[in-house]
């Protein structure tokens, strides 16, 4: 599937009824880019360069020094695989209609408050192999209405609909996980068996491994808070 998935970006990015724009062009030659990546096995920026010039997306657009950039060079620099571009994208979309004219904003620093991080306890599964991004479902806790808000206040100041950073803990249950924030339990979801028996037994730098990814939350004009998606990046078998 495209990095380009039905549920996001939110809502108020949605692709314009008179067709791509140029950043959505831009992402789908980093797809391009990337399965001749795949079939060539060079890892050299050219290809993406290609790719973008295929896709006519305009020179301007992806300039050395515009957010676009960075954004697309740093994650071919990382790696980073059409399927682990999900989050990236949105916040992408979110923060370049916020930056002012030539202003570069660093979107893969981690900016969360220190209660709401993964425990240090804990490694990433995002940053061991070749983890894919993807959409779950989420049920939240009783206390979940009451925390939100919090929460969001205290993500960046991304708009309406901000990202907030969340773990899994597997539960008793085959399949089933608590969506973490911090050391509290925002809700629950359903994962693939395979993924679960990962996250109970695998470990790094003897460090449990877990799923990690982003809860995006939008505050409505009335002042609720909707869940727009889950996001994970579940672990890779072939990476443990």
């Amino acid at each position: 599937m495209s990095a380009w998935g039905p549920d996001f970006p939110p809502d108020e990015f949605e692709e314009d009824e008179n067709g791509p724009d140029s950043d959505q062009l831009a992402f789908a030659a980093y797809e391009d880019a990337w399965r001749e990546r795949d079939r060539s096995g060079s890892t050299d920026p050219a290809l993406l360069v290609t790719a973008l010039k295929a896709r006519r997306v305009p020179k301007g657009e992806y300039a050395e020094g515009t957010l676009l950039h960075r954004v697309l060079f740093e994650s071919w620099e990382r790696g980073r695989t059409p399927r682990r571009m999900h989050g990236v994208i949105v916040r992408y979309r979110i923060r370049s209609t916020l930056a002012l004219p030539g202003e570069l904003i660093d979107i893969f620093r981690d900016h969360t408050p220190e209660h709401m991080v993964i425990p240090k306890e804990f490694a990433r599964s995002s940053r061991w192999g070749d983890s894919e991004e993807s959409d779950l479902e989420f049920v939240p806790a009783g206390t979940f209405s009451a925390r939100v808000a919090g929460w969001w206040k205290d993500c960046d100041d991304d708009g309406r609909t901000r990202e907030i950073t969340v773990w899994l803990d597997p539960q008793s249950t085959p399949g089933r996980a608590y969506v973490m924030v911090g050391r509290e339990i925002a809700g629950q979801t359903t994962i693939p068996r395979s993924a679960d028996a990962i996250l109970r037994t695998a470990t790094k730098r003897r460090k449990r491994v877990v799923a990690d990814g982003g809860l995006w939350v939008k505050k409505t004009k009335d002042g609720a808070f909707r869940v727009k998606g889950l996001a994970i990046s579940l672990p890779d078998p072939e990476a443990f």
